[in-house]
């Protein structure tokens, strides 16, 4: 019974190290595999955010156009006014003061135009950097991702092997103590086979 007590914790110490490290193993490598699943969502809206801001950048070159082309027509309008006012007024349109207005009107229509282009130019740039930092970020999240899922990969190894060592250990010195089960048969306290001729030889009875 004393040699069954001492066994009993033996027994239970060496399947806890091996239940526990097995837990342990499974626990390391999905911690890995769900911090992939992070990052790749992260790379994910990463790669959404980029679509949105080339979209937005588009958008903005379009109407940035369109607010110029619209200036346009309303600068030809106002020259036309003039020049209509003008003639009306009985002014000659082709010298003089007239040239001049009209000349003026023109130049700050243009001026206008510009500065709506160049809005634009600058608007869609802003989105552009965004859109550039977006991917970097997106190439940056699946790279940790990937390398998270292999520190789990590792780490679980790693694991697994310290506890096949420490099982192995405990096994063998509970051989070494003599507890049935964790080494073959003996016939001499574990050091000496049962079918080994000396047992014949110098009289001892096989178990």
């Amino acid at each position: 019974m004393a040699f069954l007590a001492a066994a009993i914790p033996a027994v239970v110490g060496a399947a806890g190290t091996l239940v526990g490290g097995l837990i342990s193993s499974y626990g390391q490598e999905a911690q890995g595999q769900a911090a992939q699943a992070m990052y790749n969502t992260q790379a994910a809206i990463a790669r959404l955010n980029t679509q949105i801001s080339n979209n937005n950048a588009d958008y903005a070159i379009t109407a940035g156009n369109t607010q110029a082309t619209q200036a346009g027509m309303q600068t030809r309008a106002v020259i036309g006014q003039t020049r209509a006012a003008q003639g009306a007024s009985n002014i000659a349109v082709s010298g003089g003061s007239s040239v001049d207005v009209v000349g003026s009107e023109r130049q700050v229509g243009d001026i206008n135009v510009a500065n709506i282009q160049n809005n634009a130019a600058q608007t869609a740039y802003g989105y552009k950097v965004q859109a550039q930092a977006d991917t970097t970020q997106g190439l940056l999240d699946t790279t940790a991702g990937s390398s998270a899922s292999l520190a789990g990969a590792i780490a679980s190894t790693g694991t697994l092997a310290s506890t096949a060592g420490n099982v192995a250990s405990k096994w063998y010195q509970m051989s070494q103590a003599g507890i049935p089960g964790a080494a073959p048969n003996t016939g001499l306290g574990g050091s000496t086979p049962a079918t080994d001729p000396t047992y014949t030889n110098y009289g001892f009875n096989n178990p």
